[in-house]
């Protein structure tokens, strides 16, 4: 009698497909991961210096890269000048980057999106035109046209991206897509707390994906600076502050400990670097904040910072800018 478990069909662990991770512990080999954020809030410029990094080999977030063969950028939306325009502030070589774009190519009929059988078909038909070496990372911008569907039902956007997965696996190659976030009531208590939850469309996109990060403006984030959040499916979920430098660019992100100071939250970790019996001068604090990497907040933040932590009765202001912190009752 014929052993079920020897069938051809089980995965094995000698079955095992190697593909190397673009960015370990975050980027996965052989996965789709997400990249979203408002439409305008800088994803573009974000991927522009990340790509640059990656041809490079230079760290992202101060995370090394892994190996990545070729990158490639494929526009759905628009042509591609505003993003090469990107790719150019950010000095890479066109000549390193691969690049498509649905609504340049004289061959490609648009009428075919409207058509959801076709989206997978779209898919692939792009992949081969960019030819990628194994180990390479294509950008889909945006993720969710070639997708397909509704990308309001969740059965059709997971066959889509189940079927993306599995074109992309066939070449060892790692995904990574650009989506758009839905619009945010002004009253943050209504948002959705976590910033992956408020991508658009079903959430079959972060059942089906790996990875998914996300974008935030100072506005939106209720920060001083812009914000980032990843969350890899295989670790730890984390935060960081971006600085937007002058050219538009964003400077490398400096990673956020857990209660970072926020116009939303204040930052009880201050409370150790404050005296409860002489007190600590505000100066003395913002010397503190400045040498400690982990805060990298300004001093206008501080003091909103020690405004927050009065109303919330764990310090007392006994002076011209000195402040003693309250011993717990």
């Amino acid at each position: 009698m014929k052993d079920p478990t020897q069938s051809p069909r089980l995965w094995t662990p000698d079955k095992r497909i190697h593909i190397p991770d673009p960015l370990p512990n975050v980027l996965y080999g052989g996965t789709i991961n997400l990249l979203a954020g408002a439409s305008g809030v800088g994803k573009t410029a974000l991927l522009s210096g990340w790509i640059k990094a990656l041809l490079d080999k230079a760290p992202i977030n101060g995370y090394p890269v892994g190996e990545v063969a070729e990158v490639a950028y494929v526009s759905g939306d628009r042509g591609v000048d505003t993003a090469v325009r990107w790719f150019e502030t950010a000095g890479i070589d066109l000549n390193r980057l691969k690049i498509y774009s649905l609504r340049d190519d004289p061959e490609f009929r648009v009428s075919r999106l409207r058509k959801r059988d076709e989206a997978a078909k779209i898919f692939i038909e792009t992949l081969d035109i960019l030819d990628l070496p194994p180990y390479s990372l294509p950008i889909f911008d945006p993720f969710i046209l070639f997708a397909g569907g509704d990308i309001l039902n969740y059965k059709e956007c997971a066959i889509a991206v189940l079927e993306m997965g599995k074109a992309i696996q066939k070449r060892k190659l790692t995904m990574l897509g650009l989506a758009h976030a839905s619009k945010q009531l002004a009253d943050r208590s209504k948002r959705y707390l976590r910033p992956q939850d408020r991508i658009v469309g079903s959430t079959a996109q972060l059942g089906y994906t790996d990875t998914q990060m996300y974008l935030a403006s100072p506005e939106e984030a209720g920060t001083e600076h812009y914000y980032l959040h990843w969350n890899p499916h295989n670790s730890r979920s984390e935060s960081f502050q971006l600085p937007r430098l002058g050219n538009g660019l964003f400077g490398p992100g400096v990673k956020m400990a857990d209660g970072e100071v926020s116009r939303e939250q204040p930052v009880e970790a201050l409370l150790e670097h404050i005296d409860e019996e002489r007190g600590t001068l505000f100066g003395e604090l913002a010397k503190v904040v400045e040498e400690k990497p982990e805060y990298q907040i300004s001093s206008r933040t501080l003091r909103r910072a020690l405004n927050d932590l009065i109303k919330a009765g764990h310090v007392i202001k006994v002076g011209h800018g000195k402040y003693k912190r309250l011993k717990p009752c």
